[in-house]
Formats: C-alpha cells, structure tokens, sequence
C-alpha cells in the first residue's frame, strides 16, 4: 500500500499553512517571499525527505524578513509554518549613496531605490512614506552575520537608545553619524547626543536618569548631550 500510494503521489508534499508567531496577520509581502521559495522548493517534495530543521534554516537564510521558523508536519502532505518576523523600522543611506531597509535591530530586509538617480531624496522619501526612522551616515557599514544575513554594525546598540527615547513619549524619526558623534532627533526635532568612542551603554544610562528628572520638572530642552559625565541640556 505504501509503494502504491508513494507512486499516486500521495506522500508529495502539497499544502502549506503560515502563521505568525504573534498571532497577528502575516504581512501580505512576506507571505509572498515565503510562499514562493515553498512551491519553488518544497512542493511536490516527499513527505518524509522534507526534514524540519534543514526547511527552518532554508527559510532563515533565503528571506531576509524571516528571524525564525518553527516547522510541523501532517500527515499525508501538508506543512504549517509559525515564522517569527523582522519589522521593518529604519530606512539607511550608507556606504556612498546605498539606500536599505532596515529592522530596529539593524538586519537588512531589503535593497531600496536601486534605481533612483538621487539616492539621498528618494531614500528621506521612502522613510517619510512609511513613517520609518532615518538613518544617515558614511562611518558604519553593513556586515555578515550568521544565517546569511547581513546587519548594520552598532545598530542594536542604537536600537536601545530609540527604545528608552520612546519609552518617555517621543518618537524618534532620524539618526546620524558625523565625525563619531551619534545625533537622534525625535519628532520635536529635540536631539539627543552620544559619542561612539565612549561605552554607549554608559551614554545610555545617563539619558536615562536624565529623562526622569526632565518629566519629573517638566524641563523644556533643545538638546541632552550624553557625552559628559554631567549630562549638559541645552534649550
């Protein structure tokens, strides 16, 4: 019966079901990418020769929208897929004019105004659409990190500094780069100063405290500068 039904197809893979970890939908696009490798490169597979883990790794590794993958299988053929999903949030010009799609925790997603002859207006333009951070600078480059993915270097730690800003109310809409100092801006167009070459975390400890003591006296500021050991805010 086996062999019967192995050579009627019946063990061939040919149903996929994706959820998102979250429990939210799955975003239209991502759904597509993911769809596409699956009938591309697991459709029509033998049931018993599509092994989870390796299925989990392809996924990570060929969509760059993808963090993780929790494979299960049903018998006869089918496969459901629960993905865990990178957001997108930042919108990079970097390396001379490379306009790129960003997570908060700095993994690329995608390649953006591949095309466009003014890179720098079509990137500000992309962020504004979207409502994504910008981000501009020439002194940090993209870098390989594991599972194929690539990521712009020093973003997770800027990735905190957004979320205690954020924390305190702001928005955070911009961040660069120039000469080693790091300037946030927030949608007050309030900026918020760190420099690269001291401990961020140390930085990041400061605005904190000073956060709180700004909501606490409801002190109007222009600029909090982290870099000093007494933070300095300027209005």
């Amino acid at each position: 019966i086996f062999i019967l039904t192995t050579l009627f197809g019946l063990w061939n893979v040919k149903k996929f079901s994706l959820y998102n970890l979250d429990g939210s939908l799955l975003d239209e696009k991502i759904s597509q990418l993911v769809t596409d490798y699956l009938e591309n490169n697991v459709k029509g597979e033998n049931f018993f020769f599509v092994y989870s883990g390796k299925l989990s790794e392809n996924l990570i590794r060929n969509i760059s929208y993808v963090k993780q993958a929790n494979i299960s299988k049903i018998l006869p053929n089918r496969i459901n897929i629960v993905l865990e999903v990178y957001e997108p949030r930042i919108v990079s010009l970097t390396e001379g004019e490379k306009c790129s799609l960003l997570s908060i925790e700095g993994i690329l997603l995608e390649e953006l105004c591949v095309d466009s002859e003014s890179k720098n207006a079509c990137c500000k333009e992309e962020s504004k659409k979207s409502n994504y951070i910008f981000f501009e600078s020439n002194e940090v480059n993209m870098s390989d990190i594991e599972m194929g993915k690539k990521s712009l270097l020093l973003m997770d730690s800027f990735s905190k500094i957004v979320y205690i800003i954020e924390s305190f109310g702001p928005k955070v809409l911009e961040i660069y780069i120039k000469d080693g100092v790091l300037d946030i801006l927030d949608e007050n167009s309030r900026i918020y100063r760190f420099a690269l070459s001291e401990d961020i975390l140390v930085q990041l400890s400061r605005l904190f405290v000073t956060l709180g003591k700004v909501r606490q006296d409801t002190i109007q500021y222009s600029i909090i500068d982290v870099r000093f050991e007494r933070p300095v805010l300027k209005n």
